[in-house]
């Protein structure tokens, strides 16, 4: 049959004053509609409206704050407090005063009854423990009871008279739970005293006790609906002391109580208001709640104590008086005392249980524990009790798969070790195990999100993450079990994901991450020999499907971003592992690199893809590294080249950049040269046809883009101009060099200078003469006077001439060019080029060095010869000056070596002669300086005293040679000697006499 409601009581709190004219009509009222009782009209009155009282301001009564059961009815909680003012001003607020307090006047109004009835006490327990040790030896187990009886009777009575008496409502209520707590053992003392194998007085005893007893439970019980239920398990918990001589009982005995009183009070909890009221407590405690859970610790105090039932059997029964002892206090703060020794009597429920061969007990112990901590997390939402909750969670678990049966558990995981190997069974088994467990608790954390508990939440992720982790860790002791483990933990974390308001940036990448680490394990579990090769193949093949759904993914921002830079973390993945292949595996498979980049340019031509810029610079420098992974192979290398010329030309007509351009020209060149060392024989005469051609190719491809008006024109163009003059340069280079060591020192390793090269070094400068056809720049003039250089070099090599020989023809074509310049600035009137001034000089400094080689009797020529280009540049411009000086200066070194030659290889005479030369040397060049310094300042655009300077530096440079050579001279050496100081003389006369 269901249960009836139960009863709700409302705590009322009045202020009145006691001169209201209708304060007696109300009562009248309220009593007529059943809302108080006679009972309480009186002790109103009698305590606020009995006798006069003088005028005080504010006259504050003891409330009535519980209820008394006594045989007749039960008076209902409610407190009512009068307040007595003067008419002429309302009364303050009092205070409510502490429960220190109330106990404290409570205690002064009873005081004398109280110490009265504990003297009688004392004095009843005294003289019976006198009787006891005199005559309870003699007496029969009928008398011995009656002792007991009779102190209990005493107590009841007491009771019933102090209820009588309203100054004694504590006492009486003290009386009342005395008496109820003494009952249940009387009944163990009945049974204990064997009173039903006591003969017929036993048995009438035993009768008559037991149903006065019960009499009296329900008489001193309250009579609420609420309570009926409460009182019939008193009641029920003392009859099931009977009987325990029987070996079972007592084990069955004590269960029933625990587990009925459990039931009970789960299906019949008193009422209680929310709010409780700002009474003492000790006035709040009614008799079930000392009763009930004294007549329970009764039956396991016997059943442990006193029968010695072993405790792993009463493991439940602890638990269940704890969990009584918590459900009974949870909502009341003064409770905590009784929660902590419930929690203590779980605590030892499980403990005792645990290590049971089969822990069911523990098990359920465990569930009270659970339902008491999830209880309090719905009321008081604290990160405490989540946290216990899932403490308390995993342990329950696993004392659960305690319960599995041995032969049943050892069957799992011999199907589990053949299905994953042996690595780490059992314990890896927990890896997987414990994940509905996780689902769980994510379950419950999501309903905390429900109900706005955000703190909550945090914790519960934070459990979550903690244990996720540990399985994870856990799973890694077998690969079966990993790939297993990472699966269900990317199933958890896409089903948090899916619960979160938002998408947040970490978790996703995280849940990205997951999966491809479980795709990965997968592939390592089931493909445990793949080489390192074929794994970064695998990971580009990713890779691409990552930046595929990068592209697909525009609805889910984070996602799409997650995708995209994953994706690069597999590319240099991928490289990497390639890279580790080198000199494992063949080129062929490292050629899949080039995926990368492919994929990279491929993504900049999207127009629904944001990172245009990032991808166009990484497929630029992918596209340089990957060509590291395919040069040792020839097919690899040249499709490896071709590819990233065609990358490098898209990326540079997505983004028009001159670096791109660059090196779009750069991979273009390198690929005609790879495949021109296949085709060709690797020599370097091939070497410089192929160069030329090349160059050719470069000027044709320019001149095709010069017609085209696209925006990528103009880098293209630009960047292979960069890239002739380094193809000039490396061609022109090696070849003139080549060609000079042939006609300066002709050895026996060298090969024969062929037709090829002064034909290459023609087409070469053709070749620059066609690109100076194209736009006469500066730059491309220099670059065909260089050619004709490499021409004349080239041909004199060819026909076997010397070095002296290119040296002449060197410095012809310096006076040429000098020649030419000035024929060209007339005729056109524009000022003088840098081009104009750098090459004849670049011709004269190249003939001087090659006439230099070896030193002849002609060799100041090559110097004097530099010396009129020198001078024939200088002149041009004043800031030339230098230049002009240098030459004069050339003149002076060329005619000094045209004397010093014939000297050094001249025999006989002394030292001193030949300085005497050298000073007639400087003393001639002084007076042609000297007499010359007018036009030839004029001529060569110097100051006007510049040659007079010049002059005056060789006078003074052959005194020195005339003053040094005087200890050497030999007798024509002495008469040169005079004479030469004789000219000196005459040019200081003439430099004074002009003066």
């Amino acid at each position: 049959m269901p249960y009836p409601e139960p009863e709700r009581y409302i705590p009322l709190q009045l202020r009145l004053l006691a001169s209201h004219p209708a304060l007696l009509e109300g009562l009248d009222t309220w009593l007529k509609l059943g809302l108080i009782t006679d009972r309480e009209v009186q002790v109103l009155c009698q305590r606020y409206l009995a006798s006069d009282l003088p005028a005080q301001k504010v006259v504050a009564s003891t409330p009535v704050s519980t209820a008394i059961a006594t045989p007749q009815t039960e008076i209902a909680q409610t407190q009512m407090v009068a307040v007595i003012a003067t008419p002429s001003a309302p009364p303050p607020s009092p205070r409510s005063p502490s429960w220190v307090s109330q106990f404290l006047q409570s205690l002064i109004n009873e005081v004398s009854v109280i110490w009265l009835l504990c003297l009688g006490v004392f004095l009843v327990i005294v003289s019976s423990a006198v009787l006891a040790a005199n005559k309870w030896g003699n007496l029969a187990a009928t008398g011995q009871y009656s002792i007991l009886l009779t102190y209990t009777a005493a107590f009841i009575g007491a009771s019933f008279w102090t209820a009588t008496k309203p100054q004694l409502l504590i006492t009486a209520r003290m009386l009342q739970v005395a008496s109820l707590l003494l009952i249940p053992v009387n009944f163990w003392v009945m049974d204990g005293f064997r009173l039903l194998q006591s003969g017929s007085s036993g048995i009438a005893m035993a009768a008559i006790a037991a149903v006065l007893l019960s009499v009296a439970i329900a008489t001193l019980m309250p009579k609420r609906q609420n309570i009926r239920w409460i009182t019939a398990n008193v009641l029920g918990l003392s009859w099931l002391h009977w009987g325990w001589g029987f070996a079972s009982v007592p084990v069955i005995a004590t269960y029933i109580g625990c587990v009925g009183t459990s039931a009970i009070l789960l299906a019949q909890r008193q009422a209680e208001p929310t709010a409780e009221p700002k009474i003492a407590w000790w006035s709040r405690i009614s008799a079930a709640d000392i009763v009930l859970p004294f007549a329970v610790m009764l039956l396991l105090f016997r059943a442990c104590v006193v029968v010695a039932v072993p405790l792993e059997q009463l493991g439940l029964a602890f638990g269940l008086c704890g969990w009584l002892l918590c459900w009974q206090t949870r909502s009341q703060p003064s409770g905590r005392i009784w929660a902590l020794i419930g929690l203590g009597l779980l605590a030892v429920g499980w403990l005792v249980s645990v290590g049971a061969e089969f822990p069911l007990q523990a098990v359920l112990v465990s569930g009270l524990g659970l339902w008491l901590l999830g209880d309090r997390l719905l009321r008081h939402h604290s990160p405490a009790d989540f946290i216990g909750l899932f403490i308390v969670g995993l342990g329950t678990l696993g004392v659960t798969l305690r319960l599995i049966p041995s032969s049943l558990q050892g069957s799992f995981t011999a199907t589990c070790t053949s299905l994953f190997g042996s690595a780490g069974m059992p314990e890896v088994l927990w890896s997987i195990g414990l994940y509905p467990y996780l689902w769980g608790f994510l379950r419950l954390t999501f309903y905390l999100r429900r109900i706005q508990q955000p703190r909550l939440v945090r914790v519960g992720y934070a459990l979550s993450w903690i244990l996720g982790g540990c399985l994870v860790g856990l799973s890694l002791l077998n690969p079966g079990m990993r790939s297993l483990s990472l699966w269900l933990a990317l199933l958890t974390l896409g089903a948090t994901l899916r619960q979160q308001s938002s998408e947040r940036r970490v978790l996703v990448y995280i849940t990205h991450l997951l999966g491809l680490a479980a795709i990965f394990s997968s592939v390592d579990n089931f493909a445990p020999q793949l080489s390192i090769a074929n794994w970064g193949i695998f990971v580009l093949a990713v890779m691409v499907i990552e930046w595929v759904a990068s592209l697909l993914l525009t609805r889910y921002a984070l996602w799409q971003e997650s995708a995209w830079f994953v994706g690069l973390g597999l590319a240099g993945l991928g490289y990497l592992l390639l890279a580790g292949s080198i000199g494992i595996a063949p080129a062929a498979q490292r050629s899949a690199a080039l995926v990368i980049p492919t994929a990279l340019t491929s993504l900049a031509f999207f127009p629904q893809f944001r990172r245009v810029e990032a991808a166009a610079g990484l497929s630029v420098a992918s596209v340089i590294a990957v060509q590291f992974l395919t040069f040792e192979a020839t097919v690899p290398r040249l499709i490896g080249l071709a590819l990233g010329t065609l990358l490098m030309v898209l990326n540079t007509i997505r983004s028009p950049d001159l670096l791109a351009a660059f090196l779009s020209v750069g991979f273009g060149l390198t690929f005609g040269y790879a495949l021109g060392w296949e085709v060709l024989p690797l020599i370097f005469q091939n070497w410089v046809l192929l160069s030329v051609g090349l160059l050719w190719g470069r000027f044709m491809l320019r001149q095709g883009l010069s017609f085209q008006s696209w925006d990528v024109s103009r880098p293209f163009q630009r960047a292979l101009d960069g890239w002739a003059i380094a193809v000039t340069l490396w061609t022109s280079l090696p070849l003139a060099i080549y060609g000079l060591i042939t006609v300066l020192a002709p050895t026996s390793w060298l090969l024969p200078f062929g037709w090829v090269y002064p034909v290459a070094a023609v087409v070469l400068t053709v070749a620059l003469a066609y690109r100076y056809w194209q736009a006469p720049l500066q730059l491309a003039l220099v670059s065909i006077a260089w050619g004709l250089e490499v021409v004349l070099v080239c041909t004199f090599a060819y026909w076997g001439q010397t070095g002296s020989s290119v040296a002449i023809a060197t410095l012809s074509l310096g006076l040429l060019s000098v020649l030419l310049g000035e024929f060209w600035t007339r005729r056109t009137g524009q000022a003088y080029r840098w081009s104009y001034n750098l090459i004849p000089l670049g011709y004269g400094v190249l003939g001087c060095a090659l006439g230099h080689a070896e030193w002849t009797g002609t060799t100041g020529l090559y110097t004097l010869a530099l010396a009129m280009i020198g001078l024939g540049i200088g002149r041009r411009l004043p800031a030339l000056l230098p230049i002009t000086i240098l030459g004069i200066l050339s003149i002076s070194l060329g005619a000094f070596e045209l004397v010093l030659y014939p000297l050094l290889n001249a025999k006989g005479g002394q030292p001193g002669d030949g300085l005497i030369i050298l000073g007639a040397v400087a003393l001639a060049l002084a007076f042609i300086y000297r007499s010359t310094h007018q036009w030839g300042a004029r001529l060569l655009n110097l100051p006007p005293n510049g040659l007079s300077i010049l002059g005056h530096v060789h006078w003074g440079l052959g005194t020195f040679f005339a003053i040094i050579a005087l200890p050497e001279l030999s007798n024509l050496g002495e008469q040169l000697w005079g004479a030469e100081l004789l000219l000196f003389g005459g040019y200081a006369l003439w430099q004074g006499r002009s003066q």
